[in-house]
Order: structure tokens, then sequence, then C-alpha cells
């Protein structure tokens, strides 16, 4: 896992051990949703499509692979969203 990964998934797991379970509500799953789409598309436009990533296979794999497990996120996000 690329340390782009380990980093979102960091701050995931703080927020959510960081609040109790009575505090969240239905507008915290829509927030990180959005939040999560933001990151997906700012690591795409700016990370993936940059001009070294795209020249060099090994940095384009490791931020592919964090964009596709932000991806995974959001669908599991979006599958829990009531």
């Amino acid at each position: 896992m690329s340390g782009l990964v380990d980093f979102g998934l960091l701050a995931i797991n703080i927020l959510i051990n960081t609040m109790r379970y009575d505090e969240i509500n239905d507008g915290h799953y829509h927030e990180l949703l959005d939040r999560t789409h933001v990151a997906a598309c700012t690591i795409d436009e700016h990370l993936v499509n940059h001009p070294l990533s795209l020249a060099d296979i090994e940095i384009r794999e490791h931020l592919e692979n964090a964009l596709e497990s932000l991806m995974r996120a959001y669908q599991v996000i979006g599958n829990k969203t009531p």
C-alpha cells in the first residue's frame, strides 16, 4: 500500500475514533462521500495525470493504487449512506 493511501486511511481512522458513534448523523455520510470524491479528483487530476507520473510507470502505479483505494472507499461510503 502506498504511503498516500496509508495516510488517507489513518486520517479516516482518526476521524472515526475521535467521534462517539451516537454523534454520527446522516450528514456525516454525505460530507465524507463528497470529501472522498474531491480527494479522488485531486489525485487523478494533479498526481496521476502529472507529466512525471505519465512518464514514469512506477510512480503512476502507486498513484493509481491510491486513487483506486479512494474510489473503493467512496463506494463503501455510498452503500452505507442512509
